[in-house]
């Protein structure tokens, strides 16, 4: 066997900070480096040569390619809903372009969006609300539909 292959030194950068406006007073950016085991040493050192991000504003990289677009009611309700469709086999995954059925994950997607109706009953706008049934009641129907005895 090979002797231990050596680990290579790596870096930890902390970026987090105390709120929107940077660090509080006192706290500082930190870069924990790590060496290889057989010095089995921790530094902290100031992080004055590290580039700072920015943080993320809500919204701000929606037109970039591989971004999610923001998330609100209405696209969560959808997301359930294509969801389930795809578990129903009336529409095909889009990463295989095929359709397969697995009723018992529809039927999990379907309740799941039965219990959002009834915990969010009187908090949701008129349009949240008719998409809401109408997503469920179709879906109700198409799984209905699947599960009758084929003639």
């Amino acid at each position: 066997m090979e002797e231990e292959e050596k680990e290579q030194p790596f870096t930890v950068t902390d970026r987090r900070t105390s709120s929107a406006e940077g660090p509080a007073e006192g706290e500082k950016d930190s870069v924990v480096e790590k060496e290889a085991p057989a010095e089995n040493k921790e530094k902290i050192t100031d992080n004055a040569e590290v580039e700072q991000e920015k943080p993320s504003v809500a919204g701000e990289h929606d037109e970039a390619p591989g971004q999610f677009p923001e998330v609100d009611f209405t696209s969560f309700i959808l997301s359930l809903a294509t969801t389930a469709q795809m578990s129903l086999g009336v529409i095909p995954n889009p990463e295989t372009k095929e359709a397969h059925q697995n009723l018992p994950a529809a039927k999990q997607m379907i309740d799941i969006l039965g219990m959002l109706k009834e915990k969010t009953a009187g908090n949701l706008n008129e349009q949240e609300q008719t998409l809401l049934e109408q997503a469920l009641y179709g879906l109700r129907m198409q799984y209905v539909k699947m599960m009758e005895p084929k003639q």
